[in-house]
This record gives structure tokens, sequence and C-alpha cells, in this order.
């Protein structure tokens, strides 16, 4: 990423600028009164990244090969250069490059299910409000003290060594510990985005509703009663719906310096269209979803097949009508009123109309979605309710006694022979019961249950 002041048509020519602020004008139009001066589209973190998500408005396809695509990552909109049923293609005669490649579809593959953040990092003060080295970080989050990582949902998994061993252990080996740290944590409240219950769904998607966000320059949005989707750290502008002015220098450019919110009855809507593109997909497929990857991504397949154009939460976010545009920020992209320069190497029509503004910080993304989501995610369940029933019977045949019990059990990172190590790959397993069985299973929780309780 590189940064260029701009203060003149000289020094790059086309921007039309301010003439007072001496700001480039961008958004809904290059002209002066209907272009804003303050559109934030990427990140650039400030302290120890949590989750997934904060990479979704990084500038992660800023390669040389074409085509370029803002927030490739955690979004899944397929390109109308490129065919539906591919993720490379052959493109026109480029002096660089001779090929296309779908950004998102490639990124989401590499990185979602391969990765994670830990934020076990040292930490300054100015960010966390507390200095601490890593060291006292993991220590603080082994031992269940208050001072957690920044991801709160993190929580130390059963350690078959000492805990004061274990991070003796990650300070020898420091180039190795994300490796190992994945295999003594555990989260706290894991979703599975298998679910089709539109209640389990609507209540993760409200899990930051009321949630105030932090603003630029120390300002705080108070949301009420709606659920924010920020991008940015510290957010220029406010939720326009709700009335929220900007700062006083980016006055008329709230729209798109800010960050849009949902309402309940919003996110409810969003809720049962996700479910219901989900049960289509499964239905499709007969398969649940085995990776977040292929959860994020569209289905590769021929144009009009279910998903082939974008993926399931991007799919239930524009069929819930959650995004409206304003005149005065978007226009309708019409390919009949394109002319024939702009749908040269178009081979995926339906992917190039549209409205102009989507993708802007005046709308609900899937990354968006994806963002608030990713710290606790996961395409399978690690914890199971098992019920079980039991009878004694007379010398008659005849049922005397009844009794029923109820056991959680819960998948944990160790193997269930201790000769492999929970960090251990599993093609690399050297025992023969971890090779057949995996990871060890262990009892939490066990009652007996009465009939009426069934």
């Amino acid at each position: 990423l590189s940064i260029k002041e701009i203060s003149s048509f000289t020094d790059f020519p086309g921007i039309e600028l301010n003439p007072v602020t001496k700001r480039g004008y961008f958004g809904a139009s290059s002209t002066a009164n209907l272009g804003v001066t303050n559109v934030p589209m990427h990140r650039v973190p400030v302290g120890p990244i949590a989750s997934m998500g904060e990479l979704i408005h990084a500038n992660l396809a800023s390669g040389r090969t074409l085509p370029r695509v803002t927030h490739p990552f955690g979004n899944s909109h397929a390109h109308p250069m490129i065919q539906t049923n591919k993720i490379a293609q052959s493109g026109g005669k480029v002096s660089f490059d001779h090929h296309y490649l779908d950004h998102s579809f490639l990124l989401n593959q590499t990185l979602w299910d391969e990765y994670f953040f830990s934020s076990i990092v040292d930490q300054s003060e100015s960010y966390t409000g507390v200095e601490r080295t890593q060291s006292e970080v993991l220590t603080d989050l082994l031992q269940g003290t208050a001072n957690n990582p920044l991801n709160p949902r993190l929580t130390p998994a059963s350690l078959s060594e000492g805990r004061e061993e274990f991070v003796d252990r990650m300070k020898a080996l420091p180039e190795n510990a994300a490796k190992e740290l994945s295999s003594a944590l555990m989260v706290r409240g894991m979703f599975n985005i298998n679910s089709d219950s539109v209640d389990a769904w609507n209540s993760i998607l409200l899990a930051l509703r009321s949630e105030s966000v932090h603003g630029w320059a120390g300002k705080e949005h108070q949301l009420h009663y709606n659920t924010a989707f920020p991008r940015m750290g510290l957010s220029l502008g406010g939720d326009p719906s709700l009335g929220d002015p900007p700062p006083a220098d980016v006055a008329g450019a709230v729209r798109w310096a800010g960050f849009r919110s949902l309402t309940d009855e919003q996110i409810k809507t969003l809720a049962e269209n996700i479910v219901l593109e989900l049960r289509k997909r499964t239905k499709l497929d007969q398969a649940p979803y085995q990776s977040l990857a292929e959860f994020v991504n569209r289905r590769i397949g021929a144009k009009g097949e279910l998903h082939a154009q974008k993926g399931v939460i991007q799919a239930a976010i524009d069929n819930s009508g959650i995004n409206t545009f304003a005149p005065g920020d978007s226009i309708k992209v019409d390919l009949n009123k394109l002319d024939a320069l702009d749908k040269k190497g178009i081979v995926n029509a339906d992917a190039l109309e549209g409205y102009s503004a989507e993708g802007s910080p005046v709308s609900i993304t899937q990354g968006d979605i994806l963002s608030a989501l990713s710290s606790h995610i996961s395409v399978r369940g690690d914890t199971f309710k098992i019920r079980a029933y039991g009878d004694a019977r007379g010398s008659n045949g005849r049922v005397i006694a009844k009794a029923w019990c109820e056991a959680t059990v819960q998948r944990i990172p160790e193997y269930l022979d201790p000769t492999d190590k929970a960090a251990t790959r599993t093609d690399a397993l050297v025992s023969e019961s971890n090779r057949r069985f995996g990871r060890r299973f262990v009892i939490t929780n066990f009652r007996w249950l009465n009939e009426k309780e069934l």
C-alpha cells in the first residue's frame, strides 16, 4: 500500500480537487457537486489482529495479475471477465499478463481454513490500555485471568502438560508458536454455519446489537437498538440513516465515510434468507459445507446455476433487500446501455449488471457480515449431547423399570493416544489408534433424566 499526496491536476491528472480542502472527489460521481472527498476503503491495522475478518478490508490482491478487485477476501462475486465455471481464464491482449484470476475464490480457498490469529503478541498501552509482553498475555489467558487477548472468545484447552511448562515451551519456539498455540486454544461459543435454524442465525447476527462504534478523534457513534457492521477500526462517519453527523472536516460525506447498521427487522429478514440459501445449496450438493472456504466462496458451475455468481451470504443479502441506494449515491449498470468499448472482454454479463455503489460503505456486503462473525464460526460442532435409555424386564418380559440419562461430550485438541502431540497433522500421525479414531472425547456433564424431560 502506498500513499501519495495529491494537491493539483499535475500531480495526478484526472482527479478533481476541492479548491478549499485540496481533497480529491470520489464516490457517487467525479463531478464536484455530486462526489465526496472521503471514501475509506482499506483498513490499515494499528494493533494486533484478532481474527481473519480483519483481513477482509485489506488490499490482498495488489499483484500484477488482473483483474483488479477491491476487498477480494471474504467476498465472493464472480467477475465479468471470468466465466462462472472457471477460477482462471486467458484474458485479452494485456502487455504484462495474458491471464485473469478469480482473486476472491483463490484467497478464500487459501486462507480461511489454514490460518488463525490468536492476538497473543506484545501489546502496547496505547492500543489495549495496558502494556504486556507476549509471555504475560499467554500466561494470563491460560490462567483464566481477566486480561485476555483481544479475542475474548479464546479459552485454554485442557493441557496434558503443566501450564507453566507450556508457556516456557512457547517462549523457546517463537517461529512455531502459532502452530503450537492452535492446539492449546479453544473457542467459546463456536457457531456452526451449517445450522439451518433462523433463530440461531438471527441470534448470532444480533450479537453486536446496540454496541457503540468507535469513531475518529475519540467520537463514539451510539447505535441504540441497531446492529452495526463497521469496516474501519475508527469510523470516520456514522450511520446516515440514524442521523449521525460526520466530523466537521468531512461534512457532506457522511454516506460514504461512515458505516451501515441494520434494524432488528432487517436482521431477521437476512437470517431467513441465509437459511433459505443454505437449504438450497445443501439440497443441491447433498452434503453440508466441509470447509469455511466452501461456505464463503461461490459455487463453481455453469452460468445460471445456483450460487455460481455469488456465495450464500451475498445471495441472501441481495435477496433480502437490505441494500437500497439513494439516487445521488449510485446508478444502475445496464449492459444494454454500455458502449462496445465497455463490453470488451465481458464473458459473464450477469456479474457486470447491478448498481455502481455496490460494495461501497453505503452497502452491506458478505465481507461485512463475515468480518463480524469470523472469530467464532466453524463448519462443525465439537460439543455433542448424547441421550441413552435402558430398562429392566421381569421374567414375563414386562418392563418393570426405566432409566434415561444425558451426557455432554466434547472433542478436545489432544489425540486419543498421547504419543502424537496435539499439533501433529493427521497425515503425520504415528499412532494407529490416532489414525483410526482421531481426537480425544471427554464427558463434560452427565445427568439422569425423568420421562417428562424427554
